[in-house]
């Protein structure tokens, strides 16, 4: 698991599963074989705090948010003219 230019790489192999031999399948649900996943990732994650764990089978990739780039609550005073109005965003 990498992140380079903000781009996130999974790259990875599946190895058979032991004691089948390839081809007495009627239908595998299954591949093995070598594999590469990559996902651009948005500019509001902080991939310095980025972590990954593989248990079970499963890689799970956590990508938390910077904390300046989240979402804040802001009230903006706006005029018009005479009238002074008040907006949230």
């Amino acid at each position: 698991v990498t992140i380079e230019d903000g781009v996130l790489t999974i790259t990875g192999e599946t190895a058979s599963e032991a004691g089948h031999e390839e081809g007495s399948y009627l239908r595998r649900e299954r591949r093995s074989g070598s594999f590469r996943r990559t996902l651009r990732l948005p500019d509001s994650v902080d991939v310095e705090r980025a972590s990954s764990t593989y248990a079970n089978g499963v890689v799970t990739v956590a990508l938390p948010t910077a904390e300046d780039r989240k979402a804040r609550k802001l009230t903006i005073e706006v005029t018009d003219g005479d009238k002074a109005l008040t907006a949230r965003a």
